[in-house]
Order: C-alpha cells, then sequence, then structure tokens
C-alpha cells in the first residue's frame, strides 16, 4: 500500500513493525537524488560545466530558485516525515555537509572563471 500523504508516511514508517534496513536504503537513495539537485558534494561535479555554458540570467535562476525551493522540500520531508528515523539521515547530511565546505573550499581556489563558482 503506497502514499504520498505525509502524515500517512510519518505513521507509516514511525511504526516498529516496519523493516528498519528498507528505510535506511530508500532513505540513502532519497538523499542521494536531493544531494544531486541541490549540488551538494559529491553530487556536484556537473554544475561547473553547465553555469558556464549558460548564460548569465539563466545560470542565477537555476542556482538559487530551485535549491531554495528543494531546501524547503528537504526539511519538511526529513523533519517531518522521516523524522523517526533520524539516525537514517542525519549522518548522510553530515557526510555531505562537511564533504561540501571541503571540497568546495579547495577546489574554488584553481576556478578562473565566477560563473564556474
Amino acid at each position: 500500500m503506497g502514499s504520498t500523504n505525509f502524515e500517512d508516511l510519518r505513521l507509516l514508517l514511525c511504526f516498529r513493525g516496519v523493516n528498519s534496513l528498507a528505510i535506511q536504503i530508500g532513505v540513502a537513495f532519497i538523499s542521494c537524488a536531493f544531494f544531486f539537485k541541490i549540488s551538494s558534494s559529491p553530487f556536484h561535479i556537473w554544475t561547473p560545466d553547465v553555469y558556464d555554458g549558460s548564460p548569465l540570467n539563466t545560470t542565477i535562476f537555476f542556482a538559487t530558485i530551485p535549491k531554495i525551493a528543494l531546501i524547503f522540500i528537504i526539511i519538511r520531508l526529513y523533519l517531518f516525515v522521516f523524522g523517526c528515523q533520524a539516525d537514517a539521515w542525519q549522518q548522510i547530511f553530515s557526510f555531505s555537509a562537511v564533504l561540501s565546505v571541503i571540497v568546495g573550499s579547495l577546489l574554488a581556489l584553481k576556478q578562473r572563471k565566477l560563473k564556474r563558482l
């Protein structure tokens, strides 16, 4: 039985009879998709090339608006639906945040074009 209602999903996932490994794998896959979409490390490799080859106004729009919307979706989904499964996603987000800061800072040192940052 599937559902797209966040309340139903929260009740289903917080029920203790559910397979925890399957939920953790699902959360990891959903996290990878969101990290790819918001260009978080290690899924950020494609963004400098796309931003460099597009017009400036398109780059500004696609570098900000979809990411802001996704941040709100991530907050709502992970805190409300996956709130009782916090151990499955907090380590993934922490790893990606630290890796994004380190890799982004080091790779930004060698960039010569502003749009590729």
